[in-house]
């Protein structure tokens, strides 16, 4: 029985493909690259992120690039993030999930100082009972966050929740990889940063909307 929902932030609750896509072709110009398309980033896309960026140049980054690289993906993201919005659906299943006893929380692989006041900016924050991101801006795998994420649930929660009862949604290959070296159930959004087969390669369920995610998890009927 599941009795927590984790969600991702980035492409499952916030809907900001096309401002990601967009702020990596910014960075990939800026490195001498071209710009992408969706179903290129798609094919390409991996973690830890700089080998996304080797994938797109055709080369080895250099010295010092994947910070740079990274610079300016956030410069330009940070531009034009606010023309996103909030997936269809979440603030109505946020709330249901609310109504119906089933605790939530948040981890994303955005940098923690500011996914906080952005989350706070779209009028959802008091919907988790934690808000996680990563300490720093990095390109690294979800994994050991997610395991840290699990372990200070037990503070927040009466009771505590085992991994078992607890639902990851996410939007990448990645957010699989992590729930199942956890312990957690997973189900994967396909308006992600991989095409639909590369999903269902990962073994978790894949869903096309917040709502068919939460009822492959076995949260909602």
């Amino acid at each position: 029985m599941i009795r927590h929902v984790i969600w991702d932030w980035n492409g499952t609750l916030f809907d900001d493909f096309d401002i990601v896509l967009s702020a990596m072709s910014s960075a990939c110009v800026s490195a001498g690259g071209t710009t992408i398309t969706a179903d290129r980033y798609r094919q390409t896309f991996t973690r830890p992120i700089e080998r996304t960026y080797e994938r797109l140049l055709g080369r080895p980054l250099h010295e010092g690039e994947w910070e740079r690289l990274n610079d300016q993906f956030h410069v330009s993201y940070n531009e034009i993030c606010r023309e996103a919005t909030l997936a269809p659906e979440a603030p109505v299943l946020l709330q249901r999930l609310r109504e119906k006893g089933v605790t939530q929380s948040l981890l994303s692989m955005w940098e923690h100082d500011e996914l906080v006041p952005f989350v706070e900016g779209y009028g959802v924050a008091g919907y988790f009972v934690r808000i996680d991101g990563q300490p720093r801006r990095s390109g690294d795998h979800k994994r050991e966050y997610l395991r840290a994420h699990v372990e200070r649930l037990a503070e927040v929660l009466p009771g505590g929740r085992p991994p078992d009862e607890m639902l990851l949604v996410g939007d990448s290959v990645d957010d699989a990889h992590a729930a199942h070296a956890v312990g957690v159930h997973c189900v994967l959004l396909d308006s992600g940063p991989h095409e639909r087969d590369h999903f269902l390669a990962s073994g978790a369920p894949v869903a096309s909307t917040l709502s068919e995610a939460l009822r492959l998890g076995g949260v909602l009927v």
